[in-house]
């Protein structure tokens, strides 16, 4: 016989459930007797509704507010939900990380980690931290710091997926390295204890919106250990700054992904999937150019590329370029997405076109099975200042490009897909699905 709970409005109880109603559920872990604990309302839940609300929780403090209520519902939660954890900016989150990791029970479980900087505490960002020896570290940083350093006894660890502050914050004051915000050393400081206590089975490591800020943490040992033992990287910055910090952030943003990210990526030989997003577009920063032509993994199977600028500081057309990097895999791509790129010219007529590209790529990605693109209005960027440009697309960033240009970058695009196993290909039916996928986002 099927058993339905439900609250007093007289609804089904997960339609309506929400985390407050579970903690009402749940009492205090001391406050009750161990008999009455075990007779918690969750124990009268069909088992399949009780996971479903379980899978539903986003805090790892929720999941052990469920677990404490009972010992039948230990069992439940360790074997389900514990394998995936969700951290949110709190003290509740760090203080149940650090528990989870001091358990050889729990912590064995745990094979991906969530945390997001941008859901939590807010009342804690708002003052400037100085970062010298005598100075200390707010206490909620140092919760997490603390429970950051235990990740290295989970034995099942996989993968670790960091997002940080949406928005860069940058002030323009003489010693800038001297002066962070918040967030940006919220940002390294995680970043530095990751490094040093990753397991050995961490082999995904995803990174979005780190701040552009030159650190030691990406030149050091421990980091480069890390990356040496990745599988799958991605990496993301932020598409926003603060009121007064556009021309700081530009200038750090485009030697940021010059300098320090190639720096960052020649130590992961391991690689078989990398995704690179540069955000600062939307607000008229400088193209960025990923300074990684010379770089080559072995095993290199997906490749993304998101509003990253080809053709960009090229002098001459004997040097490495972009696309050379992505041809120097073609034995082993098997993925492509260039979403948000553009060709970087400075005349009406580009030395190097997308049909130069693309013809390229027909003949060199003899593996490639996946493309994606991301076309726009007659095949040009939005411009809206000299030497910048807003969110790119398949196109140039110049407008005003002659149509014949256009043309043959659409006659190559049909070429590359014939080329790569389909017959007559319609470049106007929104997307093409075939051995070869071609996909406008």
């Amino acid at each position: 016989m099927a058993i339905t709970v439900q609250d007093s409005s007289d609804t089904p109880f997960f339609e309506n459930t929400t985390l407050l109603q579970v903690h009402s559920l749940t009492a205090p872990p001391g406050q009750v007797s161990e008999h009455k604990r075990t007779r918690s309302p969750l124990l009268a839940l069909p088992v399949e509704l009780l996971l479903a609300i379980i899978q539903r929780l986003r805090s790892l403090a929720d999941l052990f507010a469920i677990r404490d209520t009972s010992r039948l519902l230990q069992g439940v939660v360790t074997a389900t939900s514990i394998a995936t954890v969700r951290l949110e900016r709190t003290f509740r989150d760090a203080n149940a990380l650090g528990r989870a990791m001091s358990s050889e029970e729990l912590c064995k479980h745990i094979q991906h980690i969530r945390f997001d900087y941008n859901t939590g505490d807010d009342d804690i960002e708002g003052t400037w931290y100085r970062r010298s020896r005598e100075s200390k570290t707010d206490s909620l940083l140092q919760a997490f710091v603390k429970a950051f350093l235990r990740l290295s006894r989970s034995p099942s660890l996989r993968s670790a997926h960091l997002v940080f502050n949406q928005t860069i914050d940058m002030k323009p004051v003489p010693h800038v390295e001297e002066l962070f915000a918040y967030p940006i050393t919220f940002q390294q400081r995680i970043l530095t204890v990751l490094a040093r206590s990753a397991p050995l089975t961490l082999t995904t490591l995803t990174l979005e919106n780190v701040s552009p800020i030159p650190h030691s943490v990406y030149q050091s040992q421990s980091f480069a250990n890390l990356l040496g033992q990745l599988t799958a990287f991605s990496l993301s910055t932020p598409s926003r700054s603060s009121k007064g910090s556009s021309l700081l952030f530009s200038n750090a943003f485009a030697d940021f992904w010059y300098t320090t990210v190639p720096s960052m990526l020649c130590r992961a030989s391991n690689l078989e999937h990398l995704r690179l997003e540069s955000g600062g577009c939307e607000e008229g920063f400088v193209p960025i150019e990923v300074g990684i032509r010379c770089l080559c993994f072995p095993h290199l199977k997906a490749l993304s590329l998101h509003n990253i600028s080809f053709g960009l500081g090229l002098k001459s057309m004997s040097e490495c370029r972009l696309e050379d990097f992505i041809l120097r895999h073609g034995s082993t791509l098997e993925h492509l997405d260039l979403r948000g790129c553009s060709l970087w010219t400075t005349s009406h007529n580009p030395r190097i076109t997308w049909a130069d590209m693309l013809n390229r790529f027909a003949e060199g990605l003899c593996c490639l099975t996946d493309f994606v693109l991301d076309p726009s209005e007659e095949g040009c960027a939005e411009i809206i200042a000299p030497l910048t440009h807003r969110r790119g697309s398949f196109g140039y960033s110049k407008d005003s490009i002659p149509h014949c240009v256009t043309w043959d970058d659409d006659a190559a695009l049909q070429h590359l897909v014939a080329t790569l196993f389909l017959p007559e290909p319609d470049l106007h039916a929104g997307s093409l699905h075939a051995w070869l996928h071609v996909e406008y986002v």
